[in-house]
Parts: structure tokens; C-alpha cells; sequence
């Protein structure tokens, strides 16, 4: 299995758009609690190695929060 490479601009770019509240243990529980909160934390912040599974767990929350073409707006306005 090849090591897939993460750069910092890619997590920091996830980073935040990342709820500011409870996004670190929302992530956690999606894992399975296989990484606890302050690990998620910590890899967000670069103190640790970013997990692909965390950085993929955490685009799968931005978009389920806010689905790509989706800015607020509603469809009934439109």
C-alpha cells in the first residue's frame, strides 16, 4: 500500500472549514473511536501525524454540514 502524502495546506484548508464546536469528537465517534478527541486534535494543530482516515473522516463532516455548491442559500429563494 502506497504512503499517501498530506501537506499542511490541505490540512490546514479542512481545518478551517471545521465546525468550531465538538468537531474533534464528532470526528472521533465516525472513527469508531478508533482516535480520541485531543489525538484528532493534535493532528490538526501538526503535533502529530495527520491519519488519511482522520483527514478523510473530517471532509465527510464538512460536507454533510455544508454539501459542496450549497452557500446558504435556499432553493426557494432562487
Amino acid at each position: 500500500m502506497k504512503k499517501q502524502i498530506i501537506t499542511k495546506e490541505e490540512i490546514e484548508e479542512v481545518k478551517n472549514r471545521l465546525p468550531k464546536r465538538c468537531a474533534y469528537s464528532t470526528i472521533a465517534e465516525m472513527l469508531g473511536g478508533k482516535y480520541k478527541p485531543d489525538t484528532i486534535k493534535r493532528m490538526f494543530i501538526q503535533n502529530r501525524t495527520m491519519s488519511p482516515l482522520v483527514l478523510d473522516a473530517a471532509k465527510k463532516l464538512i460536507d454533510f454540514i455544508a454539501p459542496e455548491g450549497s452557500h446558504g442559500e435556499n432553493e426557494a429563494e432562487k
